[in-house]
Order: structure tokens, then C-alpha cells, then sequence
């Protein structure tokens, strides 16, 4: 315990370093920490969901993957030719692969965004006035002001 709490502390702690790094260019290991702190058991509870959905979408993937794998042996084994075996290994072997990197794809297009807004809340609870304007401001994203019109 005294061995593994701290480790998960300390990546539980730099998981929104990412955006940290990319908003606050300047910032980094001790900012992750400050606003981790700041708000521990939200912080918690937010990157606790997002590992979540990762467990349960590897899963899924686990479950498919034993069915399918676990089809071809059984066909094996009941005296199939050992050339259809490999040939029909091989097929699943590049399904898989190929839902696993679709699956992996639509979980980061999820992850990425709610890494975001959990560095966004708590940087709202760290800092009160903090809006998504300042965030934006902070990005860049803000469109320079349109010069005023001269007059007639």
C-alpha cells in the first residue's frame, strides 16, 4: 500500500498535465499539482470516470476477442484442416486489431475533450474568476477586436 497509493497519487495528479502544458505555456509539474489539490475529491472523481469508460471499452474489446478466438480453437479442435485454423486465426487476429483501433479512436475523440474540462473546472475552482474566456484568452483563440469605424 505504501508502495502503490503514492504512485497512483502522483498520476492521478499529472493526468491534466497535457492541457496544462498546452493553456499555460510556462507551467507545469508544480501547477498540475496545485490545482489537483485544490480540488482533490472532484479531481478524483472525474479522472476515476474517465479511466472508467477506458476499463470498460478494453473490456468489451476482451470479451470479443475471447468469442472469437475461442470459435476458431473450438473448430480446431473438432478436426478442422490446420491450414483453414492459421488462415482463420489470421482473419481474427486483423479484426481485432482493427476494432481495437477503432475502439481506441472513438475513446480518445472522448477522453481528450473531458481531460479539458476537468483542467477547466478545476481551474475554475482554483481561480474563481477564471471563464472559458480566460481559457480562450489564454490560447489565443480569441479573434483580435475589430478596429472601429472612422468617423463620417
Amino acid at each position: 500500500v505504501a508502495c502503490v497509493l503514492p504512485g497512483l497519487y502522483f498520476a492521478a495528479a499529472l493526468y491534466i498535465l497535457p492541457v496544462i502544458v498546452a493553456v499555460e505555456r510556462g507551467t507545469g509539474i508544480g501547477r498540475s499539482f496545485s490545482l489537483f489539490h485544490t480540488s482533490f475529491g472532484p479531481a478524483l472523481g472525474r479522472i476515476a470516470t474517465i479511466l472508467g469508460i477506458g476499463f470498460t471499452v478494453s473490456g468489451v474489446l476482451t470479451v470479443v476477442n475471447q468469442i472469437l478466438v475461442g470459435g476458431i480453437i473450438s473448430d480446431f479442435q473438432r478436426g478442422d484442416d490446420p491450414r483453414s485454423f492459421f488462415m482463420s486465426f489470421f482473419g481474427v487476429f486483423i479484426a481485432i486489431a482493427a476494432l481495437s483501433a477503432l475502439l481506441q479512436a472513438a475513446l480518445s475523440l472522448l477522453t481528450i475533450p473531458l481531460t479539458a474540462l476537468i483542467y477547466a473546472d478545476l481551474r475554475g475552482r482554483a481561480e474563481p474568476g477564471t471563464t472559458s474566456a480566460t481559457i480562450r484568452a489564454d490560447l489565443g483563440l480569441d479573434p483580435a477586436p475589430a478596429p472601429a469605424p472612422a468617423p463620417v
